[in-house]
This record gives structure tokens, C-alpha cells and sequence, in this order.
């Protein structure tokens, strides 16, 4: 009797296989399109059945679904695995995804090096500076794709805060691309120190009237030191010659700007706009109010400012000083949420249905902007390397249409529109001490990524 039943599926095995493509069509990644091959009632008559359509949505498969032998992608474990034992980082997230499907997808070591709790699909990364990209220039680029910017225009038409200073007159283009001659940053935390300590009058060990802002445990910032730090922006010097330098200081400004524009924190605009739209579930400011700490994965021992372990709090020293929430970094996210942001990038805007941003907008961000000047830079976007014999942030056989970001905590996404290709790789490799460049140095995710490329030519 189905009279007080919505849906039936019949799964005809009960094993993890069945069990996950059952779930895919739940939510629309595969299609329900089986008929029931004997009659199960007078109700189900043989044959019955309903057809589904896709929903566009990121489908999970095994490697052969798309012609690629599992075999050829086992050189990926090894040197994840290597990096765990160099002490490069104490556990990772990989993620790999072409056409759509999600074809590899595992997670190696644990969150410390004390081997307690293994790295798991669900646990939540510090994304650091990949913030830039998912948070701050999603939402500029649905702005822009509005028309309510234009980023040709100077900062100091948005933001009249900059008015008579060294930054009224930087070109918000010029500002993306990290040509605008800004600082690469700002030790904000340094000048709040006081005999190597928190400064008393910054800083209250409990929240209390006037010390609401968070920055660590037991550690909470004046409420007005968010003006503080953007007058200390505001006053930098610039560098004297007009080139590229990678710089977080004109992210702190971008912010504003979105905030300015929207109406809305850049918190709240970007979840409306796109994570609850595309039912993103992990990706977000400040997780520790939204999720168990277990959930989430702690960056580095802070000796110097915080002096304990950061767990649940931003890593970046900037970002936490305003609250966990900034241009430059404050998100934090599993890699699934960040492949269905990379999916509808390389979908041109699109995902699930849903126009968030036209084509244009996104050819436009992700280009080279002034390779002339030779500054690899998209607007936002870092690109692969100009000149073929330098070191960049890609492996070799990356295309040129390719883009993507990393972060400082040890993240890393990579988009490549040629092969349909997504690449991502979260760990946290400032465990415990941020001054471990064993990632960089050994070339982990450069190596990984060359090895897919590898595989889908053979």
C-alpha cells in the first residue's frame, strides 16, 4: 500500500556502489531511468517506472567512466603519501573532476602529527588566499556582470573613504591584476603587541562591551580597530615602479568595495548570491559557528601573536584582527563545495540550472589582462606562467586558458577549460609551524597535476 508514500526507489543490490548512484539521482547528477522488470503489485505493474532529467549538478564516478584507467592515477597516492612522510603537511584533500564527474576523490594522513583523527571528505580547510577568488571576485564579477562596477573606474569613485590619499586614484583593474603598486601586506598585529603580549588596551581576554570581536580563544579586539587597520592601508606608501607584486592589501580595499556596492556584508552577499543557491553546505566565514570543531582542521601553533593553537579561526593574523571575515582570507571549505564553485566557473557562469554571473564575465576575469607587462594575473585569477622556463603555479602541460589560486595554509584549486579539468588540493601544511615550505618547495600539486594530464593522454 502506498497510499502515505511519496517515492519509492527500488536499489537492486544493497553495496557502496548502489548505495552512491542511488544518492546521485536523488539530488539529480545521474538520471532514474529503470523499469521494474517483473510486476510487484497490481499498483506496479511490470515496466513501471519514472524518467528524471539531469540537473546539471557535479556526478561522482569511477576514473574508467570516462576512459581513464584507475591504474595510471596511483602515482597520484605515492606522492601524496610523500609528502605526509617529508612532513610537508600531516594530511590532504584531493579532488579531481572532468566533463562534470568527479573521478577521483580521497584524502590521505590526519589533521595533526599526532595521528589522532584521519583527514575525512567532510572535514573543513582554512582556504586562506583562495578567499580571493571564491568569496571577493565571485562577487565582483557578478557586479560587474550587472554593470554596477566597472573596473576601469578608480577605487576612490566607490569608495570616497580614500579620498585625498595615495589610493584614491588606483584602477580597480590595475588592483586585481596586483599592478597597482600597493604593499604586498601589512603586519597588523605587530603594532598591537606590547612586550611581546596582546596589548591590554586592543585586546580583552573575555567579550565585553566594546570588545566584541573575536580573533582567537580567549582573545578578543577593540570594536573600532577595523578603522585602524584601514587607516594604516590608507597611509602605506606605494611602491615606486608600476609592476606586478602580488599584494593582499588591495583585497582588504575590494571588500569595501563589494560591501559598498551591494548594500550587504560581503558574508551575506556571497552566501545569498551563491553558496545557498548552489547548496553549499561547508563553504563560509567563521565555521566554528556553523560546525562541531571536530569538523574542522587546525592550521599552526601561533607562538608569536595568538600564542595557541588556531582551531576554528582564521590563520591569516589580518583576517582575524576584523573578525574572521575579509577579502583576502577568512573562508574555509571542503573540497566538494569548492568543485562546485570551479564546475560552474568552467560552465561559464552556469551550474545547476541557475545563471549567476554571462560567458563574457567570466572569459574576462580569467584571461591574461597585461601579459604585455609580462603579469600573468587574470583579474583576480592567477594564470600559468608566461615564459615557459620559469616556476609557476602550474605543471607544464596546464593550457594557457587555464586558472586558478592557492593559498597560504597549503590550498590549492586549478581550473582548466581545454580538458574539462578540475584540480583541487586542500591541506593544511602550517601545522604546526607556517614556516614549513616542504609543499612548495618539493612541488607536490605540480607533480600531482602533471600525473592527471599524463593519464588523460594515455
Amino acid at each position: 500500500n502506498s497510499d502515505n508514500i511519496e517515492s519509492i526507489i527500488v536499489s537492486y543490490q544493497d553495496n557502496e556502489i548502489t548505495q552512491a548512484y542511488s544518492a546521485q539521482m536523488i539530488f539529480g547528477a545521474d538520471k532514474f531511468e529503470g523499469k521494474l522488470p517483473v510486476t510487484a503489485s497490481s499498483e506496479f505493474p511490470f515496466a513501471t517506472g519514472i524518467e528524471t532529467q539531469l540537473s546539471g549538478k557535479l556526478k561522482y564516478c569511477l576514473p574508467e567512466e570516462l576512459g581513464i584507467a584507475s591504474q595510471t592515477l596511483k602515482k597520484v597516492d605515492s606522492i601524496a603519501l610523500l609528502g605526509i612522510s617529508s612532513k610537508a603537511y600531516p594530511g590532504c584533500q584531493i579532488l579531481l573532476a572532468k566533463d562534470g564527474k568527479v573521478f577521483y576523490q580521497k584524502t590521505y594522513g590526519f589533521t595533526t602529527y599526532d595521528q589522532k583523527i584521519p583527514v575525512t571528505t567532510d572535514l573543513i580547510y582554512d582556504l586562506a588566499s583562495v578567499t580571493k577568488i571564491a568569496a571577493t571576485t565571485l562577487a565582483l564579477m557578478k557586479l560587474y556582470d550587472e554593470g554596477k562596477i566597472n573596473i576601469n573606474k578608480k577605487i576612490g569613485f566607490y569608495l570616497p573613504e580614500l579620498d585625498g590619499s595615495n589610493k584614491e586614484n588606483l584602477l580597480i583593474r590595475d588592483i586585481l591584476t596586483h599592478q597597482s603598486k600597493l604593499k604586498a601586506w601589512i603586519p597588523f598585529y605587530k603594532s598591537t603587541l606590547k612586550n611581546g603580549k596582546p596589548d591590554t588596551t586592543i585586546y580583552k581576554k573575555i567579550k565585553t562591551a566594546g570588545f566584541l570581536v573575536r580573533v582567537a580563544d580567549s582573545l578578543y579586539i577593540r570594536n573600532d580597530y577595523k578603522d585602524t587597520i584601514l587607516q594604516a592601508i590608507i597611509k602605506s606608501p606605494l611602491n615606486k615602479k608600476k609592476e606586478y607584486v602580488y599584494s593582499d592589501l588591495g583585497f582588504y580595499l575590494m571588500r569595501m568595495l563589494v560591501e559598498k556596492v551591494s548594500g550587504k556584508s560581503i558574508e551575506n552577499y556571497i552566501a545569498e548570491n551563491f553558496y545557498s543557491p548552489m547548496g553549499l553546505s561547508s563553504i563560509g566565514y567563521n565555521p566554528r559557528n556553523r560546525f562541531d570543531l571536530k569538523r574542522i582542521v587546525p592550521t599552526e601553533i601561533d607562538t608569536v601573536f595568538r600564542k595557541q593553537i588556531v582551531y576554528g579561526d582564521v590563520n591569516d593574523q589580518g583576517a582575524a584582527m576584523l573578525g574572521g571575515v575579509s577579502g583576502h582570507a577568512g573562508l574555509f571549505s571542503d573540497a566538494n563545495d569548492l568543485a562546485v564553485i570551479c564546475q560552474m566557473l568552467l560552465q561559464n557562469g552556469t551550474y545547476a540550472g541557475k545563471k549567476y554571473f554571462s560567458p563574457e564575465t567570466v572569459k574576462e576575469f580569467t584571461k591574461y589582462q597585461f601579459p604585455e607587462k609580462k603579469n600573468r594575473r587574470g583579474l583576480g585569477f592567477d594564470k600559468p606562467v608566461l615564459d615557459s622556463t620559469e616556476v609557476g603555479p602550474t605543471c607544464k602541460e596546464a593550457s594557457p586558458a587555464s586558472y586558478g589560486h592557492s593559498g597560504f595554509t597549503g590550498t590549492y584549486f586549478w581550473v582548466d577549460p581545454e580538458e574539462n579539468l578540475i584540480f583541487i588540493f586542500l591541506s593544511n601544511r602550517v601545522y604546526p609551524n607556517a614556516s614549513n615550505k616542504k609543499l612548495i618547495e618539493m612541488g607536490i600539486r605540480t607533480s600531482i597535476q602533471s600525473v592527471v594530464y599524463n593519464a588523460l593522454k594515455k
